[in-house]
């Protein structure tokens, strides 16, 4: 019965110290990304969907200077989405946030920016940093 407790007793510790790693945080949007001047507006459009295809971001619209794309691109999206778009041209590209649910969603929680689960500033930096990385030929 004591091993019971104490097991018990660390079941409900561990559940208590996680539950604030799911807070909503601000959401954290990298500015303008300007690009060097030899990069062509065609260059950033497939950069931007190889960085997406690389994090499975779904493609949810296209149209010239403009890619809506969703995370996640599973059964899991069933349950929960982030929904962004990338406004690019031959100078820079930006990355905007539109819609989500399932993640926590807090309205003008700091201001006029929305909160939204912490792994929505992780999906959004890692696909900056790989368009980033797809512009300037270090993925192929």
């Amino acid at each position: 019965m004591h091993k019971r407790t104490l097991l018990l007793a660390a079941a409900a510790f561990c559940s208590a110290s996680l539950v604030g790693c799911g807070l909503p945080q601000p959401l954290k949007m990298p500015g303008e990304q300007l690009v060097a001047s030899n990069v062509s507006e065609k260059t950033i459009r497939e950069a931007i969907l190889k960085a997406a295809a690389l994090r499975s971001w779904r493609i949810v619209q296209e149209a010239p200077g403009s890619v809506v794309l969703a995370y996640p691109d599973n059964q899991r999206a069933t349950r929960y989405e982030a929904t962004f778009e990338v406004l690019y041209s031959a100078k820079s590209y930006r990355i905007r946030y539109l819609s989500s649910y399932g993640l926590d969603e807090k309205p003008n929680c700091e201001g006029t920016t929305p909160c939204l689960h912490r792994n929505v500033n992780k999906w959004v930096a890692n696909l900056n940093m790989d368009i980033q990385r797809y512009i300037s030929g270090l993925y192929r």
